[in-house]
Formats: C-alpha cells, sequence, structure tokens
C-alpha cells in the first residue's frame, strides 16, 4: 500500500521535474538561437554557471 502510494508520488515529481527541464531548455534554445556567433561561448558558459548552482 505505501509503495503504491509513494510510487505515485514519485512519479508526478519525476513528470514535473522533467517538463520543467524540457520546457527550461526550449526557453533558452529560442534564446541562444538569437545570439550573435561571436557571444555564443560566452552565452552557455554563463548558462553552465547558472544550471550547476
Amino acid at each position: 500500500m505505501i509503495l503504491k502510494l509513494t510510487s505515485k508520488i514519485d512519479n508526478f515529481f519525476i513528470d514535473f521535474s522533467m517538463k520543467t527541464a524540457r520546457d527550461d531548455a526550449w526557453k533558452f534554445a529560442n534564446e541562444f538561437v538569437l545570439v550573435p556567433e561571436e557571444g555564443r561561448e560566452a552565452c552557455i558558459q554563463e548558462r553552465m554557471e547558472c544550471v550547476v548552482v
């Protein structure tokens, strides 16, 4: 009984986290495509610093 309940909660949080990650990645991709070629490396580095924290 407990495993069934916790499994549903775990799945909910995993699904929520995956949706959030996909939405955030899509948002970044749409912003990144607008960055000029010479600014892309800095943009990636900035993004990596935000994600790691």
